[in-house]
């Protein structure tokens, strides 16, 4: 099994999420429309949050 670092493991869950979440939202509802830029949003505020986590739990 591949060693992920808990950080890294939580914003590729993230992406997928909010790529699948993207893709429900176009497929399912007739007034809403899957958007790409609404995955870039999400993908960076995984990479801030994956930032941050690596800022304030850094090993001393």
């Amino acid at each position: 099994m591949f060693k992920t670092h808990p950080a890294s493991a939580a914003f590729f869950i993230g992406l997928a999420y909010g790529i699948l979440i993207e893709i429900l939202q176009g497929a399912l509802f007739i007034d809403r429309s899957a958007e790409v830029l609404d995955v870039i949003a999400n993908s960076i505020g995984g990479l801030i949050g994956w930032g941050l986590f690596n800022l304030t739990n850094k090993k001393r």
